[in-house]
């Protein structure tokens, strides 16, 4: 009877240390695998940097300062001033009173456009006729800001 129960221990202690080595086997496999994953991100990062520098965001106002300012040979305030002063004039442009259009030559045009208040009530869906008409919540007007690229932005980008 000790034979026996000596025997099956010794299978079961088999069973565990063939069980511990493939786990180790299996957790060292899923290292590598891991390893390998890295490093196809770490190049994919790479390639996806050289492509685009920034990262896919846009440059920072800092980021844009000092750039101006190293290109211009001004001075990091000045530049900051000038951009300032063109921020308020192009608000001023837009305004109602004055234009209520701003273009930057070749680059872009902003356009505001006032949207009149709409009434509460019913309204029939032109797609859909056979429907029950549906209720609308009234909305106040407002206005809505445009941004249209012109051709020279669009020759730069293309």
């Amino acid at each position: 009877m000790a034979a026996k129960k000596r025997a099956t221990k010794k299978k079961a202690t088999a069973k565990k240390a063939a069980a511990k080595k493939t786990a180790s086997k299996k957790v060292a496999a899923k290292k590598a695998a891991s390893k390998k994953r890295a490093t196809k991100k770490k190049a994919t990062a790479k390639k996806k940097a050289t492509a685009r520098p920034a990262g896919g965001k846009a440059p920072s106002k800092s980021e844009m300062l000092n750039h101006i300012a190293a290109e211009t040979d001004l001075s990091r305030k000045e530049v900051s001033a000038v951009l300032d002063s063109f921020t308020d004039y192009v608000g001023d442009c837009l305004t109602s009173r004055k234009y209520g259009m701003f273009r930057m030559p070749g680059l872009f045009k902003i356009s505001v456009k006032k949207v009149p208040a709409k009434k509460a009530g019913y309204f029939v869906n032109p797609f859909d006729k056979d429907a029950p008409p549906a209720y609308r919540e009234a909305k106040p007007a407002s206005k809505r800001v445009r941004v249209v690229a012109l051709k020279a932005l669009k020759d730069v980008v293309n």
